[in-house]
């Protein structure tokens, strides 16, 4: 695996790109947080959406600066285009991950992502100081598909969790290992309704889906947990589903947000369409709830 270090252009921004090299393809991955000191430090592992890039969701949605206040390190890798060989293009040829969402007969789906994950991981810990009891993985969407994957088949160990706005598309088995979980949704979602129903999404597929709150049952049951979660009211905008505990005591819970579509809560907007994925709220901060939940475990 070979990789170089390249600046980014602006001064301002502490982040660093470098290209990663895993099973015969180039990966990029962008680079934030702590580089230095002699002190192990924790990693969280950020993965964007179809036809984002990793850079975008560090500094859009406040992970570079939150890495910088905190004190850990965060890579954003860029997932591999539909169509190899061709340049990414969010509409043309989006770049995506095989969070075991995609047409199984696409070369897409064929891509090991379960392995550049694993390089990744492992060459993090060896080269970039990470304290390997401190991995820590989110991701939106598409790369929140990826997330509840690479919990269930990854061969690095996970210490938490964080998907945003997608439901597990592949589900754990006896072997997976259960990890803490905070899941957060929007209930105004278009592209991943809450409680179910047809979709379309920004290329053009149909999907029909199951409630949410199933697919999480089951992922949570595949780890011990509750099939059916429990739902305490809480006063405001913001509610939570307990699925857990998981086997071994790792807690699983859901978050809702009233109002909210399938952006990034609290972060920039995507500039894509509201008619297309929905409103946004300020309600919450995912990025801040994510990390308030990471280091605790």
């Amino acid at each position: 695996m070979l990789f170089a270090m390249l600046p980014m252009s602006s001064p301002s921004l502490p982040v660093v790109e470098f290209k990663f090299e895993s099973q015969g393809r180039e990966w990029t991955v962008h680079q934030a947080g702590r580089r230095d000191g002699s002190e192990k430090q924790p990693l969280v592992v950020v993965l964007h959406g179809a036809g984002g890039r990793g850079d975008q969701y560090l500094t859009k949605n406040g992970w570079q600066a939150l890495a910088e206040q905190e004190g850990f390190l965060c890579l954003a890798p860029t997932g591999q285009p539909a169509i190899r060989g061709a340049a990414s293009n969010f509409r043309t040829n989006p770049n995506l991950w095989n969070s075991g969402q995609l047409n199984a007969i696409s070369p897409r789906a064929r891509v090991n992502d379960i392995g550049f994950l694993d390089d990744l991981l492992r060459h993090a810990v060896k080269n970039l100081n990470v304290d390997p009891a401190r991995i820590y993985m989110t991701g939106h969407s598409n790369g929140a598909g990826m997330t509840w994957r690479y919990a269930a088949e990854g061969n690095v160990a996970l210490s938490a969790i964080g998907p945003v706005m997608a439901p597990p598309w592949v589900m754990p088995t006896d072997k997976s290992r259960p990890v803490p979980v905070l899941a957060i949704y929007g209930l105004e979602d278009p592209l991943v309704p809450w409680n179910g129903g047809r979709r379309k999404n920004p290329w053009g597929t149909e999907q029909d889906m199951s409630p949410i709150v199933h697919e999480l049952g089951k992922y949570a049951k595949g780890m011990g947990g509750r099939e059916r979660g429990i739902s305490p009211k809480m006063a405001g905008p913001v509610q939570r589903y307990e699925f857990g505990p998981l086997r071994g005591g790792a807690p699983f819970t859901a978050l809702t947000i009233e109002g909210q579509g399938h952006g990034w809560p609290g972060g920039q907007a995507s500039g894509l369409p509201a008619s297309m994925t929905g409103p946004d709220t300020r309600h919450l901060d995912a990025t801040a709830k994510l990390w308030d939940f990471f280091k605790k475990y």
